[in-house]
């Protein structure tokens, strides 16, 4: 696996499972992939009902967290390629890689990792809850 690759799949590994702190109304901690769900859904509000109110604001600062957290976790899975093609080689690099994104994204299904405020069954949620 080229490092570039292993970046890749770190990354998005990191912005589908990784809980990082964001501020909308309430404080939460969600994997940035919500955090574009909720633009999403925020656009589509936008284009159906009109910019009206808060929505702007509401737009402006899921941009603002989703970039800035994208582009560290994007840092962040470069260092960690890059550390790993050091101290394991290409082959090794890989298995690490591919072995850190399954173990990622198990312990992200198995445990309520996320403190995510807009769920009404409960305040934490694994990550197949925290998409509901």
């Amino acid at each position: 696996m080229t490092r570039a690759r292993a970046r890749t799949l770190l990354w998005i590994t990191m912005l589908a499972a990784l809980p990082v702190p964001f501020f909308l109304v309430v404080v939460g901690h969600v994997p940035v992939a919500r955090l574009l769900q909720l633009l999403a859904a925020t656009l589509h509000f936008i284009a159906v009902e009109g910019p009206a109110g808060a929505l702007r604001t509401v737009v402006l600062l899921l941009v603002v967290q989703i970039v800035w957290w994208a582009g560290l976790q994007r840092f962040a899975a470069g260092l960690a390629a890059a550390g790993l093609d050091r101290l394991l080689g290409r082959r090794g690099m890989g298995i690490a890689a591919f072995s850190f994104a399954i173990l990622m994204l198990g312990a992200a299904v198995a445990f309520p990792i996320y403190r995510t405020p807009f769920r009404s069954a409960s305040l934490h949620a694994s990550l197949l809850e925290v998409f509901e």
